[in-house]
């Protein structure tokens, strides 16, 4: 090829431009890009990268394109692309030249990039405190995160959720990519019923992984009245034999037992089977929950107090003693 007459073959290659990361910093043992690109009229090149360009001597580590099994060049102008990383942190400067077809050579240029302390695993925060909810709740589980190290050149590049732990729960949901750095993921409605260890790891562009971070969930919770267990009001009854959890009180009514309840607790004194006035008689048994406080009066089921003391002031009656009401019930009437 000529040019006005000239023969451009015996042009010297330009230097090459090169073009790496943005700002110029980078982590130990992480490959990064380098982009070569020169012109040479005439003639096809190939780049010639010496990596340590700190020491006494000028020499190509590595061609560009490849130089096995044979040599290769591409046309002028065409950019090639080679990735490398560095083992040791600080200032890293290596040079490259442009060679051409016909064996001549460009001057070196040199390019420098700092490579700091090593990457850093991201941070993950499950963005849920530990909550007992229903299983109808719209809302999705979610996190916040951020790079520990500030390095710009980390990016994320997925997040993996789990029921159990990260090393060995089921994958509930996983990403590669990020939202407004907020990684939703499984819905509360995906879950089955019970208690759930929610965990969450995100990974950045290097491949690093944050802790496990977890959180504890109860998905639609037993009721106390559906538990098997005898809740708050410790009356050694639990669920259909706990008054409480009936809808008339009456543990012998199957069908006003409601397992939805979720206070064992708020059945009127006189249907919680517990002697709650101490003098020895319960519910039915209990004067204090009839009317006129007579035994062979009417049994009031809803009656929230047992005691009969003061009724009227200053009678002791249904059995109630000086001892166990000396105030309210001042004289012991004894029949004969």
């Amino acid at each position: 090829i000529t040019d006005g007459g000239k023969d451009c073959s015996s042009l010297t290659p330009g230097v090459p431009t090169i073009t790496g990361p943005d700002p110029s910093v980078g982590d130990i043992n992480v490959e990064y890009d380098f982009i070569f690109v020169a012109t040479d009229l005439g003639d096809n090149i190939r780049y010639g990268i010496d990596w340590d360009s700190t020491d006494a001597f000028d020499v190509v580590d590595e061609w560009l394109p490849s130089d096995v099994p044979t040599d290769t060049y591409v046309l002028s102008g065409v950019e090639e692309t080679i990735k490398h990383k560095w083992s040791s942190i600080g200032e890293k400067k290596f040079q490259a030249l442009t060679e051409d077809d016909g064996g001549l050579q460009s001057d070196w240029t040199e390019h420098t990039i700092t490579i700091g302390t090593g990457n850093t695993a991201p941070v993950a925060i499950i963005k849920a405190p530990n909550v007992t909810t229903e299983k109808t709740s719209p809302l999705p589980l979610n996190a916040e995160f951020f790079d520990s190290d500030d390095s710009p050149q980390d990016t994320f590049n997925g997040f993996r959720w789990f029921d159990g732990s990260c090393a060995t729960g089921t994958l509930l949901y996983s990403s590669s990519t990020l939202q407004a750095d907020n990684p939703t993921g499984p819905y509360l409605k995906d879950l089955s019923d019970g208690n759930h260890d929610i965990s969450l790891e995100v990974v950045d562009n290097h491949g690093a992984t944050s802790t496990c971070e977890t959180f504890n969930i109860d998905i639609n919770p037993p009721t106390e009245c559906n538990n098997g267990s005898d809740d708050i009001d410790a009356d050694t009854l639990a669920d259909t034999l706990d008054p409480g959890c009936h809808s008339d009180y009456d543990p012998t009514n199957a069908g006003s037992y409601d397992p939805t309840d979720n206070d064992e607790g708020d059945e009127p004194l006189c249907s919680n089977s517990v002697d709650d006035d101490g003098d020895g008689y319960i519910d039915t048994n209990d004067p204090g929950c009839h009317t006129n406080n007579d035994l062979s009066d009417t049994y009031n089921r809803d009656d929230n107090d047992e005691n009969t003391c003061g009724t009227p002031v200053g009678v002791c009656d249904a059995g109630e003693t000086y001892l166990l009401c000396p105030s309210d019930c001042p004289f012991v009437w004894i029949e004969f």
